[in-house]
């Protein structure tokens, strides 16, 4: 199964570089779970990247994007802060699997699904 990926709301006009690659939270491909959907708004900061649904503030971990002058690239599409995004992948409560920015939320951690 393919996981979703849309935004709507791209505001990619509007960007301001912040060349912050470093606040982008990766993991090793072979922990990936694909059974949940992460939708909700995307934040990008110089310190993090994170995804507010409206109830938790969840810091999304991907393979294979990446992050430069306020852009997050992903399979082929591009997401600016505030832009509707949705994640197919899976929530971890095992930190060691993540490469986690010093800067980002560690209390929701949401493996995207990479393929």
């Amino acid at each position: 199964m393919a996981p979703a990926l849309a935004a709507t709301a791209l505001l990619l006009g509007g960007c301001s570089g912040t060349g912050a690659s470093g606040a982008l939270a990766t993991y090793d491909a072979g922990a990936s779970n694909d059974d949940a959907m992460l939708t909700g708004t995307l934040s990008i900061t110089d310190e993090c990247v994170t995804v507010d649904d409206g109830s938790a503030v969840t810091t999304p971990a991907f393979v294979g994007a990446s992050l430069s002058d306020g852009v997050l690239r992903y399979r082929g599409a591009e997401f600016a802060d505030g832009a509707r995004i949705e994640l197919g992948g899976g929530e971890t409560d095992d930190r060691a699997v993540v490469d986690l920015p010093r800067g980002c939320p560690s209390e929701h951690v949401f493996l995207v699904a990479h393929d």
